[in-house]
C-alpha cells in the first residue's frame, strides 16, 4: 500500500484533529462519579434544608435524590438494548449504587467500613 509519498508498506497515521477545549465540572462523565454525585446531593439537600428547614432534617429527601441519580447513571450508562432479562445485572449495579451514595450522603459510610456509628441514638 501507499500512503502518497513515494514508499511502498508505510502508512502515515491520519492527521489528528485539534482537540477542543472542555469543561470537565460540566460534563457528564465527570458527574457520573460517587464523589461528584455525592456531593451534589449533599449540596442540594442542605441548601434545600436552608430554605425550607423541614426538608432539611427529612432524611428520606435525600434518600429520593440518590435515586433520582442513581436512575439518571442508570440511563446514562446502561448500552443494552433488548429484552429485561439482559438488563437484570445493570439494574442490580444501579440499585447498589444508589444504596452506596444515599448511605454516601447520610453519614453511613463508616458504619459500612467500620469506622464508627454515625447513626444517631
Amino acid at each position: 500500500m501507499s500512503n502518497g509519498a513515494g514508499k511502498q508498506g508505510i502508512e502515515t497515521p491520519p492527521a489528528k484533529a485539534p482537540a477542543g477545549v472542555a469543561n470537565t465540572f460540566v460534563s457528564p462523565r465527570a458527574a457520573l462519579s460517587l464523589p461528584v454525585a455525592s456531593g451534589a446531593i449533599t449540596m442540594a439537600w442542605r441548601i434545600s434544608g436552608a430554605l425550607w428547614t423541614p426538608l432539611g432534617q427529612a432524611l428520606w429527601f435525600p434518600v429520593v435524590l440518590s435515586a433520582v441519580v442513581g436512575f439518571a447513571f442508570y440511563m446514562a450508562s446502561d448500552p443494552i438494548q433488548g429484552k429485561w432479562r439482559d438488563k437484570i445485572p445493570s439494574i442490580l449495579a444501579a440499585f447498589f449504587n444508589t444504596v452506596t451514595l444515599a448511605a454516601s450522603v447520610l453519614g453511613f459510610s463508616a458504619a459500612i467500613t467500620g469506622g464508627g456509628n454515625p447513626a444517631p441514638n
